[in-house]
């Protein structure tokens, strides 16, 4: 067999769109962050720190991440033509850089609010991409 011979990697039901439960992304994605959002207030309330503004510099970031995330996913498709999608590089790198340009803005220690965030986000992605499985989007290309 010839390695540029395309091959099958996986059963259509769970290679495409709406994939075998339709709505799971949605909702695994809603679950992983509000996950990340209780283990985020969870950690930061247990070292004693001001919840109110790291919250709403979460909830700032995680709005600007779910408009990056459309707009990369359309760049990376767009000779596709493709709207459907979100890409979570997209939700990562504007999240981040919202995240820090307001910590920034409003002083905030960014250590501590970063480690107060990392186990939420991790949480939130293994839950998302749960969710991305059922959905038969993110199956990534043949290997």
């Amino acid at each position: 067999m010839d390695s540029d011979e395309h091959r099958r990697t996986c059963l259509n039901p769970w290679a495409h769109v709406p994939g075998i439960l339709p709505g799971i992304w949605v909702a695994m994605v809603t679950l992983g962050m509000i996950v990340a959002l209780v283990l985020q207030f969870l950690v930061i309330s247990r070292d004693h720190l001001a919840v109110g503004p790291a919250l709403m510099v979460t909830l700032i970031a995680i709005a600007v991440g779910i408009v990056v995330a459309k707009g990369w996913y359309i760049v990376v498709y767009r000779r596709e033509h493709l709207i459907l999608g979100w890409c979570i590089q997209g939700f990562i790198t504007g999240a981040t850089l919202t995240a820090g340009v307001l910590l920034v803005v409003l002083h905030m220690p960014a250590g501590l609010f970063l480690d107060a965030t990392a186990p939420g986000l991790l949480l939130a992605m293994a839950v998302g991409r749960v969710g991305c499985f059922f959905a038969g989007c993110c199956g990534g290309p043949p290997t």
